[in-house]
């Protein structure tokens, strides 16, 4: 393991059932959603703007 603090914070030990007992796994897989919405709604928009119906 190369950054042990860096997954020390990924990896965080929690108890079962909190709300923050996975670490920053929950955050970064909110954060990847986030960036595929936009991604889809970009695609979208372009066709759209290109294509003048969906």
């Amino acid at each position: 393991v190369f950054f042990p603090e860096t997954h020390a914070r990924l990896l965080a030990s929690g108890e079962f059932g909190e709300v923050l007992s996975g670490g920053l796994i929950p955050v970064l897989n909110i954060l990847i959603g986030i960036k595929v919405y936009a991604g889809a709604w970009k695609m979208s928009s372009e066709f759209i703007n290109r294509r003048g119906t969906l």
